[in-house]
């Protein structure tokens, strides 16, 4: 996003296919390439039942997802901040699930 990933003012505009969007993908895709990236699925129970089994090392999850997991797996859970790709600052995370983005000038509708 623009205007300082919209921490300096209003953001206006969402381009990934520049450097920092690059580089996410790209890091996602050398990970898959090499075997440390798994798609488990696309809903949380196939996701944290591959991790508990042991299929994946790692997974990305809800922060209200994590104690379940951690409760419920037959080893030590750990929790960690998401990976960023080399030479990349962290920015932080947006909070997601209570979340609630309005945009701009939309129309009712939209």
């Amino acid at each position: 996003m623009n205007s300082d990933n919209g921490r300096s003012g209003d953001a206006t505009k969402a381009v990934f296919n520049k450097e920092e969007g690059k580089r996410v993908f790209e890091l996602i895709r050398n990970m898959h390439r090499g075997g440390t990236f798994y798609h488990a699925g696309q809903n949380w129970d196939d996701m944290r039942a591959a991790f508990q089994v042991g299929k994946v090392a790692m997974y990305l999850d809800l922060s209200a997802g994590v104690k379940t997991v951690i409760n419920h797996s037959p080893f030590d859970v750990g929790v960690s901040y998401l990976p960023v790709p080399d030479g990349v600052k962290r920015q932080g995370a947006i909070i997601g699930g209570v979340s609630l983005w309005m945009i701009k000038g939309s129309s009712e509708a939209e």
